[in-house]
């Protein structure tokens, strides 16, 4: 499964983001664009990874990547 979050920081931040979301066999993606967020997110200060759960839980992630788009 591959997610894709695209959101604008800095002076460009509006209080919004896309989600795209595909797997192996789907053949297009799901996209989600213009979902909310907190208006005041114009920076990443922590990027982590947690789980809402009661019991012990495992995430498998590789591949991140963080950077500027063209656009």
């Amino acid at each position: 499964m591959t997610l894709r979050l695209r959101v604008k920081l800095g002076d460009q931040a509006d209080g919004t983001f896309d989600l795209s979301v595909t797997w192996p066999g789907l053949e297009e993606p799901l996209e989600f664009p213009g979902l909310a967020c907190d208006p005041e997110f114009k920076q990443i200060n922590w990027l982590g990874f947690t789980a809402n759960a009661d019991g012990p839980g495992v995430f498998y992630v590789d591949d991140i990547v963080v950077r500027p788009t063209a656009e």
